[in-house]
């Protein structure tokens, strides 16, 4: 059989079709498996967030990632934990209040972690 036979072109393209299905079709369960296991990371404290860290303008209450991906917050680097997160506004995914003196905050749109090349 040549490799222009027309059978076996759409036979490739009926496997290749069923593939794609198959991959389709075991999506669904990895994507709750991810979202269990992102809610477990935030339960232990880890930052699972895909948005710049906050920072608050009015009281100074900051965001931070610590190395083993601890999620902290504090008003000055030094200090420990204050156990406070931001709390991000249901119907505005861009808007948080400060937990510590609830100011509004805004994610920064031109922050250098949503450039395409940061990505």
């Amino acid at each position: 059989m040549s490799s222009n036979d027309p059978k076996e072109a759409e036979r490739r393209a009926r496997q290749e079709l069923e593939a794609a299905h198959r991959a389709l079709e075991a999506l669904p369960p990895l994507i709750e498996q991810l979202a269990a296991i992102n809610e477990q990371a935030r339960a232990l404290g880890i930052f699972v967030e895909d948005r710049p860290l906050l920072q608050c303008s009015h009281c100074g209450l900051t965001e931070d990632e610590l190395a083993n991906g601890q999620h902290v917050t504090y008003y000055e680097p030094d200090e420990p934990d204050t156990g406070l997160r931001f709390i991000q506004d249901e119907a505005d995914e861009e808007l948080f209040r400060c937990p510590a003196c609830g100011a509004e905050v805004r994610l920064d749109p031109l922050d250098p972690l949503d450039e395409p090349d940061n990505l």
